[in-house]
């Protein structure tokens, strides 16, 4: 790892001290509390505690609009029959981590036969649509099925929770009740999916029965209180990984956590994970990436053109929780740019991303950034790329077994302490734009560089990941062995 020096760097270190320890003294007071409200809040507690959760009045009135839409929504009691003894999937957002994930895992529990119903977060419907093919219940409808009289008495509840909690919080972590001043609509409304999705979540189980669940998250209200009535229930259930780890993926509720690989159990076991409930099964995302490698094995762009071309994997909808990070970003893109101006750059948003950051740039260096369609997959944007810069997306892995050098820009400790891939031979490092460059000018000139790094590359995805091209299967074929 590049090591930072400075100030700059102390003050980084410190921010990513601090985060563990806001985590850590979050769980000690949600345990010590033994609240059941508080433990299914943690995340959206943490997020308020670092300050990622910023409220304005235009944000506050569309929490307001969202908490009316969600006691006023129509009544709908029905829903569809699913066969019992069945696995049930809850995924729980329509990110692309999330979907990607659990996507293979769905299609492969169809074939087997075992496919029971899945349960929809909230999510945009096109991405919803996708699972209408199967038994599956929308966060929409979960919503409907709530009788009018338990939603009145729900929001009686809230009330009373968002009391409860404040005093606690003033008595027990007056850090966070001050980091609460002003949020109080966005606790409310987390509390209302909290305290509304318990009735169709115990109507469902009761109807369909199912024989075990999986998940990618149980981060958020909604799936934290979905694998909680399977916990009632002795249901066993699995969380599958979805994304780089830090500390506040542990605890976790689940009976079972689904990893990549060996690494990534070694990482959960120094959270304090217990080595029983991790399981190595790989990465559903990249089975057919595997599958398809030889495709990518040329390491150079398909496009017909003698520029070298660099596909930077953008996440600046995260600027907002790490904007000094965001800030050094956009400072090494365009110095870069402007060094290198043969090179051809191009942009590959996040799904939640817009490009507003980018169109804001002075015109000499916006000119030169290929903004690419939302529709471009990853696979067709490294395929015509030359190699990739990366912040923290876990799309640098998938970049690596499509046979392109990785290049992840170490913005500050906190971020490269969760890729901390090119420590075992995953990519390179750069911290600032001479750096960059230099890579840049090595791997562009010299192909033996490149030959070099995809080598270091390829035994690093070989030691990281289990069951490659085949972990959908090895994890339905793991869950179908153990006998309940």
């Amino acid at each position: 790892m590049v090591v930072q020096t400075g100030s700059g760097a102390d003050k980084e270190i410190k921010l990513s001290a601090q985060s563990a320890e806001n985590w850590k003294s979050l769980i000690n007071f949600i345990e010590k509390s033994n609240s059941e409200d508080l433990k299914s809040l943690r995340i959206p507690l943490y997020m308020v505690l670092e300050n990622a959760e910023k409220q304005n009045l235009k944000t506050n009135l569309g929490l307001i609009k969202k908490i009316i839409l969600l006691f006023l929504q129509f009544p709908c009691r029905a829903f569809c029959y699913v066969k019992p003894g069945l696995t049930l999937f809850c995924i729980p957002h329509g990110t692309s981590s999330c979907i990607s994930n659990l996507d293979p895992i769905v299609e492969e529990a169809s074939k087997k036969q075992v496919l029971g119903g899945i349960l929809l977060g909230k999510m945009r419907k096109k991405i919803e649509s996708n699972f209408h093919k199967y038994p599956c219940i929308s966060f929409n409808h979960m919503i409907s099925m709530v009788p009018i009289k338990i939603r009145f008495k729900s929001f009686l509840q809230i009330i009373n929770s968002l009391l409860i909690i404040r005093k606690l919080l003033y008595h027990d972590f007056p850090q966070l009740a001050l980091s609460l001043k002003g949020q109080s609509i966005y606790l409310f409304y987390q509390l209302s999916i909290l305290k509304l999705i318990r009735y169709p979540i115990e109507e469902i189980f009761q109807s369909w029965r199912p024989a075990n669940i999986i998940t990618s998250s149980e981060f958020w209200p909604f799936e934290y209180q979905i694998i909680s009535a399977a916990k009632r229930r002795a249901i066993p259930s699995y969380m599958i990984q979805h994304g780089v780890m830090d500390e506040s993926w542990w605890p976790f509720l689940v009976d079972n956590f689904i990893v990549w690989g060996k690494p990534f159990q070694q990482e959960m076991l120094s959270f304090g994970a217990p080595e029983q409930r991790i399981k190595i099964l790989g990465m559903p995302s990249t089975d057919n990436i595997f599958k398809n490698q030889l495709m990518f094995d040329n390491n150079q762009s398909t496009l017909q053109n003698n520029k070298f071309s660099c596909l930077i994997i953008s996440q600046t909808n995260a600027a907002g929780m790490y904007p000094e990070e965001f800030k050094k970003f956009f400072s090494i893109l365009k110095e870069t740019v402007i060094a290198l101006p043969d090179v051809e750059w191009r942009i590959k948003l996040h799904p939640a991303e817009y490009s507003t950051l980018y169109n804001s740039l002075q015109m000499d260096v916006r000119t030169k950034l290929q903004i690419l369609p939302k529709s471009t997959t990853l696979e067709m944007a490294v395929k015509n790329s030359d190699i990739a810069i990366n912040l923290f997306s876990t799309a640098g892995l998938e970049v690596m077994i499509m046979q392109r050098p990785l290049v992840i820009l170490d913005l500050s400790p906190r971020l490269s302490k969760n890729v901390w891939w090119p420590s075992r031979g995953g990519g390179v490092y750069a911290s600032d734009s001479t750096q960059l460059q230099s890579i840049i000018g090595q791997l562009a000139n010299d192909k033996d560089v490149v030959r070099q790094q995809i080598a270091r590359q390829n035994e690093f995805i070989s030691n990281c990941f289990e069951n490659r091209g085949n972990s959908a299967k090895a994890i339905i074929d793991h869950i179908l062995s153990i006998k309940i």
